[in-house]
């Protein structure tokens, strides 16, 4: 029998962080899942490591791809789950969340369910409720979402064009397809590391962002979109413009003040 959940971990040098991750998974009082390590066929270990583990709900494969969502491409592929979860490499998966999800799923595989995740060490809560609007501003966080497998069928997978940022890109189809539902649960899911792949740009997509919106959400979210970006500009510009002016401002300030002090 197929297991409820797939969590899928991609991988690539990343050390000891993996140990971390797959420690939070098999942690998990809920126990209807497997994990898949898709391995980049690293170098420092890794592939050792991974192959010493003696579970059968653990799968790894190590092998050459094309980055982070080539393997994640390859986790969705090999996965069994009716439910598919991309967990980072030093992410971790909260105690009992496999289990409060599980109370969640509804009878159909299109769900896109997703909640919170803690950001790093500080704890900061990211993001609750997204509108498509607010999708626009921000993405939601991969370790926060399940994806029903029928998900992928109605979208396709992860686009290798952005290497970055391809979640976006995927996160905007699915809010965007009708036979796609979305579901906000408030759970935290995991801890996110920060710093990662992901703290780097994406010219690609940052390039098609707007018409990624476009096509995905249509011209009533794109419109919207555009406004917020000029009201936007409205605020931040002078802003900008005013900033380098600020210290010669309280610099000039200060001098008046020191001079009424002293009596000139």
């Amino acid at each position: 029998m197929n297991p409820l959940f797939s969590v899928i971990t991609a991988t690539y040098n990343c050390g000891l962080s993996i140990d971390r991750t797959l420690e939070s998974v098999l942690a998990q009082d809920f126990k209807d899942f497997e994990h898949l390590i898709i391995d980049g066929n690293s170098k420092d270990g890794t592939r050792e490591r991974l192959a010493a583990i003696n579970d059968p709900r653990i799968r790894s494969y190590s092998e050459p791809d094309q980055g982070v969502y080539d393997a994640m491409n390859k986790g969705i592929e090999r996965a069994r789950g009716r439910y598919l979860f991309f967990l980072g490499s030093g992410d971790l998966l909260l105690p009992g969340v496999l289990q409060q999800i599980s109370r969640h799923l509804p009878v159909g595989d299109a769900t896109f369910i997703y909640g919170n995740v803690l950001m790093g060490g500080k704890g900061d809560i990211y993001d609750g409720r997204f509108s498509k609007l607010k999708l626009c501003c921000r993405n939601i966080c991969h370790q926060a979402i399940f994806y029903g497998r029928d998900v992928f069928k109605a979208v396709g997978n992860f686009n290798l064009k952005y290497p970055v940022l391809a979640d976006w890109a995927f996160n905007l189809k699915c809010f965007g397809e009708s036979r796609i539902t979305t579901q906000f649960v408030p759970i935290n899911v995991a801890i996110f590391e920060t710093g990662g792949g992901s703290a780097r740009g994406d010219t690609a997509f940052e390039a098609d962002k707007m018409s990624l919106i476009r096509t995905c959400l249509g011209k009533t979210t794109y419109e919207r979109y555009r406004l917020h970006l000029w009201k936007e500009q409205l605020v931040t510009g002078p802003k900008q413009m005013l900033k380098p002016l600020i210290p010669n401002v309280v610099l000039a300030a200060k001098r008046k003040i020191s001079d009424r002090l002293s009596g000139r």
